[in-house]
């Protein structure tokens, strides 16, 4: 969808494509574009809301994408916090670049209704795909590289 448009815009186009075709997945790449004009108007929370609903009515799967700048860590923007209440699962994908460190890991910051492993994970990406270690392996990685 064109990133130009409007949040309301946005949201018809996609309920009216749901409607239209048997779609199993939506991917939204970020909310930066249209996060700012909705906290502005205070309608950030009522919106997402409604889209979230929506994505459920029609049943599908929905990742949505939010970038988190790399000198605040996990400080969410307005929207992600947001969609935090009404996300089923979040995902944090980080990428170090620090000395000895280099990679990506992956850490389930939020599974509802699961007691799941809040550790970070080594998450390696390859020609093969994505695979992830499990917690043991990366603590060790991290307990090497000096991290407690």
């Amino acid at each position: 969808l064109a990133a130009h448009l409007n949040a309301d815009q946005i949201a018809q186009e996609l309920r009216d494509i749901l409607a239209q075709h048997q779609i199993q997945r939506v991917v939204i790449d970020g909310l930066n574009e249209i996060e700012r004009p909705l906290v502005e108007r205070g309608r950030a929370h009522g919106f997402f809301a409604a889209l979230i609903a929506t994505l459920r009515n029609f049943g599908v799967t929905t990742y949505i994408t939010q970038e988190i700048d790399p000198v605040i860590g996990r400080e969410m923007s307005f929207a992600a916090k947001n969609m935090t209440a009404l996300a089923d699962n979040i995902l944090l994908l980080r990428h170090s670049e620090a000395p000895g460190d280099e990679g990506h890991s992956l850490t389930v910051l939020k599974m509802r209704f699961s007691d799941h492993d809040r550790q970070p994970h080594a998450l390696h990406i390859g020609p093969r795909g994505i695979a992830v270690a499990n917690a043991a392996l990366a603590v060790k990685r991290s307990r090497r590289h000096g991290q407690a």
